[in-house]
């Protein structure tokens, strides 16, 4: 097991805590569509590939409670680590705005 830990995500808590009636998981298609992702590797780094803000990012507070989190990059048998003070910077530096959310 990773020495970060893991998270899980409760998609009714999620969607209560955005505001919205429901929430599910993007198809495959939508993936490619979007992101230019594929199903199992998706990941931060892929909201680079939607330009014109069509997917709405959304980060646990949490997230901004630990050093470093673990991201797949655009493929599935890989993983880096990155700072979190470094990912907002990147996501700063590519103009990508984020909502943050309280959610267990």
């Amino acid at each position: 097991m990773s020495p970060w830990g893991k998270a899980t995500v409760n998609l009714v808590g999620l969607s209560e805590a955005l505001g919205t009636s429901r929430l599910s998981f993007a198809s495959s298609q939508q993936l490619d569509t979007y992101l230019q992702a594929q199903s199992g590797a998706v990941s931060v780094f892929d909201v680079m590939n939607d330009p014109e803000h069509r997917v709405s990012l959304v980060i646990a507070n949490a997230i901004w409670q630990v050093q470093a989190v673990e991201c797949q990059p655009f493929c599935h048998d890989q993983t880096w680590v990155i700072a979190t003070q470094d990912l907002a910077r990147w996501l700063q530096g590519i103009g990508r705005r984020y909502q943050t959310v309280d959610h267990q």
